[in-house]
């Protein structure tokens, strides 16, 4: 006979899984006396591309995704991406270039990746 799941240790399983960082959604169900844990995947990031970039060189840019875990084989994390364009907006702004536009756009490729 294995332990008894409680709303506080679904919580906890549920919090735990997230934390990984490897997950989007996640479900538990209860199917009998058996725990079903049904959860969804983040995608892994297949290839990363850069361009239009003239102030900042290409390899100082992948360094800095790969310091936030921005690199191909990684999870890909939304929010990262997120900062990364924030933080290279700032950048240009601090050297005086206010008409810098920075876009990012993900596509969905096959396998679970992007």
């Amino acid at each position: 006979k294995g332990d008894n799941l409680d709303g506080k240790k679904s919580a906890e399983v549920i919090h735990k899984l997230y934390e990984t960082g490897f997950f989007s959604d996640i479900v538990l169900l209860r199917d009998n006396n058996e725990l079903i844990i049904r959860v969804t995947e983040r995608p892994s990031i297949a290839r990363i591309e850069i361009s239009g970039n003239k102030d900042i060189d290409t390899d100082q840019l992948m360094d800095a995704l790969k310091s936030i875990g921005l690199k191909e084989g990684n999870i890909f994390n939304r929010s990262a991406l997120d900062r990364i364009e924030l933080e290279l907006e700032r950048q240009y702004l601090s050297q005086g270039k206010y008409g810098v536009q920075i876009k990012s756009g993900v596509s969905e490729s096959e396998r679970n990746q992007v």
